[in-house]
């Protein structure tokens, strides 16, 4: 069995939706959609759970956690999305720090993209999950 993976997953441009209820004075839709957020990261860590995996964060709009099986992990995502407030962008990597890369390279890839790490000889490769599952360089 191969060492469980770390999946780090950021809701995008939550900060430019607070902004815009705070620059609208608009208190009652910041709640409920504060409220939608942390159901969010909830369900999404729900789910890393139900697969086996582990959870170090879930809170604000980030989830920290490892999984043994990436395809089940990619499985419950690709579920998920639809019912999310804000798309989530995902770093996958061997350590948490490879995770983190991954997802700032995920980031400068478009909302709700998924790369992942993996160490190639003593340096970092990136791949981007496309929309039909395949993995390309990114």
């Amino acid at each position: 069995m191969s060492p469980p993976l770390y999946v780090l997953l950021d809701g995008d441009r939550v900060g430019e939706k607070i902004d815009g209820h705070y620059l609208r004075n608009d208190v009652h839709d910041l709640y409920l959609f504060a409220r939608e957020l942390d159901d969010a990261v909830a369900r999404l860590a729900a789910s890393i759970r139900e697969i086996g995996g582990t959870i170090y964060l879930a809170g604000g709009d980030n989830v920290l956690g490892t999984v043994e099986d990436l395809n089940a992990f990619l499985a419950v995502f690709d579920t998920s999305r639809p019912r999310l407030p804000v798309p989530f962008s995902v770093g996958i990597g061997e350590d948490p720090r490879q995770a983190h890369l991954a997802l700032r390279v995920a980031k400068a890839n478009g909302f709700g993209t998924v790369v992942r790490a993996e160490g190639v000889d003593g340096g970092l490769r990136f791949a981007r999950r496309t929309d039909d599952g395949r993995w390309v360089d990114a």
